[in-house]
């Protein structure tokens, strides 16, 4: 709430331009901030209970091969969007000029690595793996530095052309329209935001390719995953 008393006002009521009338005190601050937690390693899973996850990346093997989870990244992007609006009142109007004092968005990644015991024994096929799983952490930083960006262009653009300032309005609609500036800021940042979803999964899947993982594959060649180590009892290989 911006805290404007409401007042009756004349229907005759007449005010100059905005450009006349009202002047933002500054320029409005546009504020991406994007970060990284430390990166997380958890190695107290088998292999058995490592098969049970999720993933969320598109298996790259053929239909006829069976891959084994070795390690996942699993990184959450939180986002955090913030308008605040500044005003001043023209009283003889009975009027007031809005405007954007600061737009803050910001973005925090939080990396957790998971690689099975087994793996992280293995001093070899150990830090493959992490290597493998460290180029999903920076996808995701890619991801947010490449969207940070474009949101801090997207709200000046679409800002400049509808105007950083509104005014002068009548008291009794300052609220409403209050609602709307910040309503339309927090549209820009969605829209882009489900965007750099989609952008994330694709960098994602890129990264767990066929290639990449034969090739992690082959740093390691006297790494070997017995039967035991799985719940079903057969041997695979793969990730």
């Amino acid at each position: 709430m911006l805290g404007f008393d409401p007042l009756t006002i004349s229907t005759l009521f007449v005010l100059a331009s905005a450009g006349d009338l009202c002047v933002m005190p500054k320029s409005t601050d546009i504020n991406i901030t994007p970060s990284t937690q430390k990166v997380q390693v958890i190695t107290n899973r088998t292999l058995a209970q490592l098969q049970n996850e999720q993933i969320d990346t598109i298996n790259p093997h053929s239909f006829n091969g069976v891959s084994v989870t070795q390690g996942f990244a699993q990184g959450k992007i939180s986002m955090k969007a913030e308008v605040k609006l500044d005003y001043s009142t023209l009283p003889q109007y009975r009027a007031a000029c809005l405007w954007y004092d600061t737009i803050s968005v910001s973005f925090d990644i939080d990396p957790h690595i998971y690689i099975a015991k087994e793996v992280h024994q293995d001093r070899c096929m150990g830090q493959a793996v992490l290597a493998h799983e460290m180029k999903h952490v920076n996808a995701d930083r890619q991801v947010v530095n490449k969207y940070s960006q474009i949101i801090g262009q997207k709200l000046i653009t679409e800002l400049k052309a509808r105007g950083f300032m509104a005014g002068p309005v009548k008291i009794e609609e300052a609220e409403a329209i209050a609602e709307r500036m910040k309503k339309t800021v927090m549209q820009i940042i969605e829209l882009e935001h489900e965007r750099m979803n989609l952008d994330r999964r694709d960098a994602q899947g890129q990264v767990d390719s066929a290639q990449e993982y034969a090739r992690v594959a082959a740093l390691c060649p006297d790494f070997n995953i017995s039967p035991d180590m799985l719940d079903n009892g057969k041997k695979r290989s793969g990730r």
